[in-house]
């Protein structure tokens, strides 16, 4: 025979009630701010990366690679938290020529992208310079100021545009050997 179990207080179930109705609203409220689409953020993301290449080699400027995917937590955290930020868009569209690269969908040509700069975790931020080498790679989520002042230094690395001369090229004298 079980043994007898005093049954529940009225005032014990509406207080268990009431903290399992909390916990539900809560996981409710979390799950809805975590799948919410993240905010625009007017940096103008170039979605291939051979744009952005080709951008690059136009503009003299060095590219911003951002290494996401829609079901990447902290990716979305950036991309809801950080990238929205005047500071850091007016940076990133000044600067630099802005590549979004989406890794949601496994195959094709972002993930050869991915394979190319050996990314392993998510988000993984490239810079590359207008000559086409990486100059520099953070992988994780980083805050408004902690981006700035990773980036700041490499602003500086465009590369002026090729500009047709307006005078011919001087000749030298050819040597004579004596």
């Amino acid at each position: 025979m079980a043994p007898y179990r005093r049954p529940m207080s009225k005032r014990r179930l509406m207080v268990t009630l009431i903290a399992l109705g909390a916990v539900c609203v809560l996981a409710v409220w979390l799950f809805v701010a975590e799948s919410a689409p993240p905010p625009p953020d007017n940096i103008g993301w170039l979605t291939t990366f051979r744009a952005g290449v080709k951008a690059s080699r136009q503009t003299g400027k060095p590219i911003f690679v951002d290494f996401t995917a829609d079901w990447c937590g902290p990716c979305q955290r950036l991309a809801r938290e950080v990238f929205p930020k005047p500071t850091v868009g007016s940076l990133l569209r000044g600067a630099f020529v802005p590549v979004r690269v989406d890794l949601t969908h496994g195959g094709g040509p972002n993930d050869a992208v991915a394979e190319r700069f050996e990314v392993e975790e998510l988000p993984t931020l490239i810079v590359i310079g207008p000559d086409g080498a990486e100059r520099a790679r953070v992988s994780g989520v980083l805050s408004e100021s902690e981006l700035i002042e990773w980036l700041a230094p490499l602003a500086t690395l465009t590369e002026p545009k090729s500009t047709p001369r307006s005078e011919p090229p001087t000749q030298t004298e050819p040597r004579v050997s004596r």
